[in-house]
């Protein structure tokens, strides 16, 4: 079990002193700026200078976030890294990483995950096919930016770092582009990927009420786990919450025109029985019944409307509030599933994990 997104949320989580502690840690970087102290994002969201020395976290709009702090922290020394490593800018720069253009930023990553000494899991260019990260939009530089960087990376003689391949399983994607792509297009190939992972906000069965795409959450994630099992590879749920519900407030609302509705709007109180069972119920459904596959969960346990990215006026859709402490009942529910025996957290042999989680 994985908590994230941000150095708050993950904090906030953990003091509740409610669950077991966290198995891993989510957090973004950005590969472009990592050797830089200039821009809105010094070091790309590392947490560290070029010679390795602590600096202040970075906030874009999603919460403070520090590599260095999340790995280090004596609070999180039990759980793995989940490095979110962003390749978008809107730019072409990415054609330069396959060139080796970035080869001193991806040296500078090496660096950083060697001192880490425990797992940590690269989800390199997350959510790859999603509309919202055009720098992806072309399948063979993707490919091609992946495999520098793994490479790369491996010849560094890293051993303690295992790559996430992470399509976004979004019918959101496919509604805006008004097509359903072939994830396999992106697929850099078996001797680069070593996890597949996908992301999992909204209810698995749930269609677009405004268009006529009509693809849902359950069918593009099982179209990734599919092809896990041909590539016998296993696989993170890298990005999880409930989108469209706050959890404290108890209310419901639109998440995005072309899906439910005008984003924020239609503003609805609802019972805490019904999130749970609207949205908890078939997300743990979901990882129950693929158990043989799933062997990661990343959980996003974060307030989204008090940050600036994803709150009002809603131009990203409207996430809500997630943090499963913030109500009563959910937090029950919430600790009796995560305390089953099937899971781990912040008190196992963490290198065990690493590449040794293959497909039942």
């Amino acid at each position: 079990m994985i908590i994230g997104q941000d150095l708050e949320a993950v904090k906030n989580y953990s003091a509740t002193n409610k669950y077991p502690s966290p198995g891993g840690h989510t957090v973004y970087i950005s590969l472009y700026g990592i050797n830089s102290p200039e821009g809105p994002y010094p070091y790309g969201g590392l947490g560290e200078d070029r010679d390795g020395k602590p600096v202040a976290a970075v906030d874009w709009g999603a919460g403070l976030v520090s590599a260095h702090t999340a790995a280090f922290d004596p609070l999180y020394k039990n759980s793995v890294l989940v490095i979110g490593l962003s390749m978008n800018d809107g730019s072409k720069k990415i054609e330069g990483i396959a060139k080796g253009d970035f080869d001193a930023e991806i040296d500078r990553l090496a660096k950083f995950i060697k001192k880490v000494n425990k797992p940590v899991y690269l989800r390199i260019g997350y959510e790859f096919e999603g509309a919202w990260n055009p720098s992806y939009k072309d399948p063979e530089t993707y490919k091609a930016a992946f495999r520098r960087i793994t490479e790369r990376l491996r010849k560094q003689g890293i051993n303690n770092f295992a790559t996430v391949w992470q399509t976004s399983a979004s019918p959101i994607d496919d509604i805006i582009e008004k097509k359903r792509e072939k994830i396999e297009d992106w697929y850099p190939g078996d001797d680069v990927v070593d996890w597949m992972g996908l992301s999992w906000f909204l209810n698995p069965a749930v269609k677009s009420s405004t268009s006529l795409i009509k693809t849902t959450q359950g069918e593009l994630a099982e179209e990734l786990l599919s092809l896990a099992r041909r590539h016998n590879k296993p696989v993170m749920i890298a990005e999880s919450a409930p989108q469209g519900y706050d959890i404290k407030m108890l209310t419901k609302r639109n998440i995005t025109g072309i899906l439910d509705g005008p984003s924020g709007g239609d503003l609805r109180q609802i019972q805490e029985r019904e999130i749970w069972e609207q949205w908890y119920k078939p997300f743990f459904g979901f990882i129950d019944k693929n158990k043989n596959l799933i062997k990661a969960v990343a959980y996003i346990n974060t307030n989204w409307d008090n940050q600036s990215m994803w709150g009002s006026p809603y131009n990203g859709g409207y996430w809500g509030n997630s943090q499963v402490q913030d109500n009563a009942y959910i937090s029950k529910k919430w600790k009796e599933k995560i305390s089953k025996k099937n899971w781990l957290h912040g008190n196992g042999n963490l290198f065990s994990i690493l590449n040794s989680s293959k497909p039942d």
